[in-house]
């Protein structure tokens, strides 16, 4: 059973997301499809263990992560490359500023 979603299609154990397709145990999640376990995700497919990251594509195990496949225990990637904790939050910020 799902708490507090809307837009869900075969989702379940999830809470407080939005736009979720074939996602399991996921939560604060927004438009993510076939993924399990993630947490603070948008924008994640194919993927599971992973929170905190955005725009992921077949990754396991990994957190604070922009625009990653494939990848499997990792963190601070952006486009699949390792950076420093400083240099993504820096990039991530940097981003969240030009949409908002």
């Amino acid at each position: 059973r799902s708490e507090n979603c809307a837009y869900m299609y075969d989702t379940f154990y999830s809470k407080d997301s939005y736009d979720l397709t074939y996602c399991f145990k996921s939560e604060l999640c927004y438009q993510c499809s076939d993924s399990s376990k993630i947490y603070n995700c948008d924008s994640i497919d194919w993927s599971s263990n992973c929170y905190d990251s955005s725009y992921l594509y077949d990754c396991s195990d990994c957190h604070n992560c922009f625009g990653c496949a494939g990848l499997k225990h990792k963190k601070f990637c952006i486009l699949n490359r390792q950076y420093s904790e400083e240099e993504y939050r820096k990039f991530v910020s940097e981003i969240k500023s030009t949409v908002h």
